[in-house]
């Protein structure tokens, strides 16, 4: 993918600034989702594919959260119902350590993505499911 310098860093910048807007904040998330769908007409093709790619971080993040959340939810009316007190800490434990563990790995592989756009290529992280570019019709081949 041939690009810029300046598109580099607009492209390397994207995914820290990303990641400082959703530590602020989580809601700011579809505001990324905003900027994306405005500005991939005018943007670099860099730019653009670096950004679909922290986007679709994010979302399947949250995804596995949810489903986490779901299993964790599930377990803590069990672990209540029988009355099981080291059933709920474990349970609250598994929690956190679970949220530790996504929030870290978002992190560094937003850190890769920006590390990886400064030297112009692409960063395509493990656990991203590729929900937004599926929905584009770019094929996700499977590993």
């Amino acid at each position: 993918m041939e690009s810029s310098v300046r598109d580099r860093r607009i492209a390397a910048v994207i995914p820290l600034a990303a990641l400082l807007a959703v530590l602020l904040s989580f809601w700011s998330l579809p505001f990324l989702a905003l900027a994306w769908l405005l500005s991939r007409r005018k943007a670099p093709a860099l730019v653009r594919e670096v950004m679909l790619r922290v986007i679709d971080l994010f979302l399947s993040l949250l995804n596995l959260a949810l489903a986490a959340g779901l299993v964790f939810a599930a377990l803590d009316v069990v672990a209540r119902d029988g009355e099981i007190e080291r059933l709920a800490l474990i349970n609250r434990l598994l929690l956190s350590f679970l949220s530790v563990v996504l929030d870290i790995y978002g992190a560094v592989s937003l850190v890769f993505s920006s590390v990886r756009a400064w030297r112009g290529q692409l960063h395509d992280p493990k656990l991203s499911m590729g929900i937004l570019q599926a929905l584009r019709g770019r094929r996700q081949v499977a590993v």
